[in-house]
């Protein structure tokens, strides 16, 4: 494997913040290669108070995120892996089974954040 991927896929599972929960902050991210082969999946420690963690949706509970590493950590994994580099695999959890469909904004690429269009 490595540094001949034709593609990469990107998820993130958001949980809510905010007192009503309408924020939202990444807990989770996954990433699969063009076969679907994991690179990388892994919890992301909250950076502020989760006020929810949608469980129905993303299968996170508070549990699930005890000891994970920072956004900053997981952000430098991901970008090591759409330069080239190898993925680490699974670093525990479910891996891409609850999709909630949520989107990739608090991970940034090269400085910008890449939003979906």
């Amino acid at each position: 494997s490595g540094n001949n991927r034709a593609a990469v896929a990107l998820d993130c599972e958001m949980v809510g913040t905010e007192e009503d929960g309408s924020g939202t902050m990444c807990a989770r991210v996954c990433v699969v290669d063009e076969t679907g082969a994991v690179l990388l999946t892994t919890y992301v420690a909250p950076a502020g108070p989760v006020t929810d963690y949608r469980t129905g949706i993303t299968g996170i509970t508070a549990e699930s995120l005890e000891g994970a590493p920072s956004l900053a950590e997981v952000r430098s994994r991901v970008l090591g892996i759409l330069s080239g580099g190898g993925g680490s695999g699974d670093d525990g959890g479910d891996g891409i089974d609850n999709d909630g469909g949520g989107d990739g904004r608090e991970i940034a690429y090269g400085g910008h954040e890449r939003r979906p269009r």
